[in-house]
């Protein structure tokens, strides 16, 4: 009976020497440039990774969606550098989706060998006021063809008057 206690005392004390504790990663702050970004936009996202040591790399995941049509776009991924702050990065990344009114982003953590995905509510940014008309990029919401309409009208006009005088 001593012997399987000895040996059961014995595997316990070498499994707590051989068992690292390794926190999961985590997301603290997050900047994003701008902060209310529109279609087709350069964005840059910094994040600041925490609660552990060893990241081997980052991977920032976006998916861009139309919250009036519910459809989204295929998530796309982008590598994330290491920036001089310790446990800060960053990304750079440009908007592709054209009806999209807000994207939805995660990470994928590489931690000593061990892919984390962080994605604790999916985080959401909603796209500026200046997305909304899908209109060109000045803002002026014209559209061409419609001044053809009174052209054409001109034109037969002036085209039924000439007949009538001949």
């Amino acid at each position: 009976m001593i012997k399987i206690k000895i040996v059961l005392a014995m595997i316990l004390i070498l499994g707590l020497c051989f068992s690292t504790v390794t926190a999961e990663p985590s997301v603290g702050t997050v900047t994003i440039d701008p902060t209310e970004p529109v279609l087709k936009s350069d964005v840059i996202l910094t994040a600041e990774i925490t609660d552990t040591d060893d990241i081997s790399s980052v991977t920032l995941w976006i998916k861009e969606c139309d919250e009036d049509t519910g459809l989204c776009d295929e998530p796309f991924s982008v590598d994330m550098t290491s920036t001089a702050v310790e446990n800060e990065y960053t990304a750079e990344f440009t908007l592709k989706f054209n009806t999209a009114t807000y994207f939805d982003y995660w990470f994928d953590v590489d931690a000593d060998g061990n892919i984390t995905t962080i994605e604790d509510d999916l985080y959401t940014v909603n796209y500026g006021a200046e997305s909304s008309n899908n209109g060109p990029d000045d803002d002026t919401n014209d559209t061409p063809g419609f001044e053809l309409i009174a052209l054409f009208i001109a034109l037969f006009a002036a085209i039924a008057i000439y007949k009538k005088k001949r």
